[in-house]
């Protein structure tokens, strides 16, 4: 035990020392809303929509947060668009009452570049709230729901530029989420860890290896797609199977509500992490590990979208938004900067940052501090290259003691 808490002083001092601190934080920005945001998109970093409860809507124009006027006071689940000038909300169904004629309205509303307005409901009576939209383009869009009350099938719709029409999904639990890399490789996920997948002709259900609902889902190809869900689930996808990945908060009785990356190295994924007040959390996958941001406490968080890995915009609770401008995130660990990418003893210090760092409060602080400073580590160590020698001897007098550690885990 001594051992090991001499391992985690020469680490700490390693990172620490002589390295400046720097905080990778998110910033807190005005919505000018209570409501709660569900959904978040844009066509570049100054022009971004967020829509949520009461149909509420707000548009970023790269200075400040303001209200778009909708007149819908349905709960909007997702925003997407093809452009500027093409974008679309989904939501909730809603009935109003007008001259004594109860009136129901389904979204999708579409946006011109001048107006919104709901589009003509050539589906026949509303019958399913809407929950996730997404297209390869304008005139090829998807978009899933719930089961409704005249189907016992998942709810998948889909526009070609002109028409709205029904198709057969094969699911028989609500679907939440959709996303693709292209017309013919297209994704949706929904209740009871269902995943759906569409390879330009039909729908088919793919094992998902898991029960748990799954929120949404983002790939950065059709080969790269990551799943999100109740428990913390993460599940990716490697263009042949799907698989569990551990994070943070892992089968805690939170979840994750979003998920959205600028590459397969830069990912990041938002939600509560338990049920009580400020337990909202985001997580960044740097295609090695998941890793815990800082955040100021807030309650829970619903989506997250980008229009690079550095104007990255979180949204949530009560109208809770938050801006992140990047740094922070390393592009390569440390000990593969200083031992080279094919070093043989890189397998020896993972598996000591997974199996011992990460199972200690002080471990994890380490792993958090290093991802949380790593572009004023790998800066320092590029711009001096005695500092980088230095911490390559230390490392290799260090190894011999974290492997002999790493022994006893197996």
């Amino acid at each position: 035990m001594k051992r090991k808490n001499n391992i985690f002083v020469m680490l700490f001092f390693l990172f620490l020392f002589p390295i400046s601190v720097f905080s990778a934080d998110w910033t807190a920005m005005n919505s000018g809303t209570t409501y709660s945001l569900h959904s978040i998109w844009g066509s570049s970093g100054s022009d971004v929509y967020a829509v949520g409860d009461n149909g509420t809507m707000i548009h970023y124009d790269g200075n400040t947060w303001s209200p778009v006027e909708i007149k819908v006071e349905a709960t909007l689940y997702s925003v997407w668009g093809s452009s500027a000038k093409d974008v679309f909300a989904v939501g909730d169904i809603w009935c109003s009452t007008a001259n004594n004629t109860i009136n129901c309205y389904v979204t999708p509303l579409h946006y011109n570049g001048n107006t919104w307005s709901y589009m003509p409901d050539l589906l026949g009576t509303p019958n399913s709230n809407l929950k996730g939209i997404w297209g390869s383009s304008g005139s090829d869009i998807f978009v899933v729901g719930d089961r409704g009350v005249v189907s016992d099938q998942g709810y998948i719709i889909h526009y070609d530029g002109n028409t709205w029409s029904r198709m057969e999904s094969g699911a028989h639990d609500n679907l939440t989420a959709v996303w693709g890399s292209s017309d013919s490789d297209v994704f949706a996920v929904g209740d009871k860890g269902t995943i759906l997948h569409y390879d330009g002709s039909s729908w088919s259900i793919m094992s998902s290896g898991t029960t748990n609902r799954l929120n949404a889902i983002w790939g950065s190809s059709g080969s790269d797609v990551y799943a999100v869900g109740g428990f913390c689930t993460i599940l990716h996808y490697d263009g042949n199977v799907w698989s569990s990945m551990s994070n943070p908060f892992t089968g805690s009785v939170g979840w994750l509500s979003a998920v959205w990356g600028s590459s397969a190295k830069d990912v990041f994924a938002v939600g509560t992490y338990n049920y009580g007040p400020q337990a909202g959390t985001i997580l960044h996958y740097n295609g090695d590990k998941w890793n815990t941001m800082d955040i100021d406490p807030v309650e829970n968080i619903f989506a997250v979208w980008g229009s690079s890995g550095s104007d990255v915009f979180a949204a949530g609770k009560a109208g809770l938004i938050y801006h992140y401008a990047g740094g922070g995130i390393p592009p390569v660990c440390l000990a593969t900067k200083v031992l080279g990418k094919n070093d043989p003893r890189l397998d020896t210090l993972r598996t000591f940052r997974d199996k011992v760092l990460d199972k200690t409060e002080m471990g994890k602080g380490l792993i958090n501090f290093y991802y949380n400073n790593g572009d004023q580590i790998n800066e320092a160590l590029d711009k001096n290259p005695a500092l980088k020698e230095s911490v390559k001897k230390l490392l290799e007098l260090m190894i011999p003691l974290i492997d002999q550690i790493v022994g006893k885990t197996k």
